[in-house]
């Protein structure tokens, strides 16, 4: 699991500019609010937009090793959920 975790930090590291927030169990959390609205606790357009493009690009380059990807917005805030399918874990 090590290599797999490291890979989608590492890839999300280099090509975006949202923070490693943690895991949860099999679960990558990323966040930005880099284009949020902290006084309207809206989320911004443009870190929307710039989530999906990499949860594309993410699926593309370490698929084989991710079996759910998750775009939440929580008021500014703007998260990316990645889910290690379960052979991964161990």
């Amino acid at each position: 699991m090590e290599n797999s975790v490291n890979c989608i930090i590492n890839y999300v590291k280099n090509n975006s500019y949202m923070e490693y927030e943690g895991h949860e169990g099999d679960e990558l959390i990323f966040a930005t609010r880099e284009h949020g609205n902290v006084g309207d606790k809206t989320p911004g357009q443009e870190d929307i937009q710039h989530v999906r493009d990499l949860a594309k690009k993410l699926r593309t380059t370490c698929g084989n090793i991710i079996r759910v990807i998750e775009l939440e917005a929580v008021d500014e805030w703007v998260q990316l959920r990645v889910r290690l399918n379960p052979i991964e874990k161990d």
